[in-house]
């Protein structure tokens, strides 16, 4: 598996742990994933949002989702832009709000994979 494979596959398994054990058992499963390859994954949020995205285009009626459930998504994508936001802002000259239209239009230029569309 290439490195986008598995990074989109570690951002699916966190949102599977927020759903059915919350975002404190989603932040240790990252935390023990670092320690064990010694990998920052500074670009976890990204990924988690490029997660997030795919269950909303994955075409499935949003009836189907329960009202719990659907409060755990709101508050983890709140969680994951706050941290790419805050991430983006330190490293650029511009702050916080200057990176932020690029960070979404970056994100909007991927599909489901990750992988940047053609065009």
């Amino acid at each position: 598996m290439g490195d986008e494979c598995v990074e989109h596959v570690r951002a699916t398994v966190r949102w599977n742990l927020v759903i059915d054990h919350g975002q404190s058992v989603a932040d240790r499963f990252l935390a023990c994933s670092q320690a064990t390859t010694g990998t920052a994954f500074d670009d976890q949020p990204y990924w988690d949002l490029v997660s997030l995205l795919d269950l909303l285009l994955d075409g499935d009626d949003p009836g189907d989702i329960k009202p719990d459930d659907l409060q755990r998504f709101e508050d983890y994508a709140a969680a994951s832009l706050s941290q790419l936001k805050w991430r983006l802002g330190s490293r650029s000259s511009t702050g916080m709000m200057g990176s932020c239209p690029r960070a979404a239009g970056e994100l909007l230029r991927r599909d489901r994979y990750g992988r940047r569309w053609r065009g």
